[in-house]
């Protein structure tokens, strides 16, 4: 599912992937599990502008960190993450 960049407060839903392009900011909630027989994984990109601020990125306070690091969004990098559990792993590239 893609986002325009003036989507920046979105419900997002379980197993489908929503991309947004460069933000300034942006502030996710998870949508209603489906189908609690599966696993729900929520995933999200979203690119960080390379001059600026970087991304505010905003997640419920649900949301725990992969082994307790939360990831720093800064400039210049494409970010994708997957929710499962409550759990986050994010992990970047730089943009070309």
């Amino acid at each position: 599912m893609n986002h325009s960049n003036t989507d920046t407060n979105v419900t997002i839903a379980p197993n489908e992937m929503h991309v947004w392009g460069e933000m300034t900011s942006l502030t996710i909630q998870l949508g209603e599990i489906e189908n609690p027989n599966i696993v729900n994984e929520y995933m999200f990109q979203f690119t960080s502008p390379k001059t600026g601020n970087p991304t505010s990125l905003a997640l419920p306070s649900t949301i725990k960190w992969y082994n307790d690091y939360t990831v720093p969004v800064v400039n210049g990098k494409i970010y994708q993450a997957s929710i499962i559990n409550n759990i986050i792993v994010m992990g970047s590239v730089t943009l070309p």
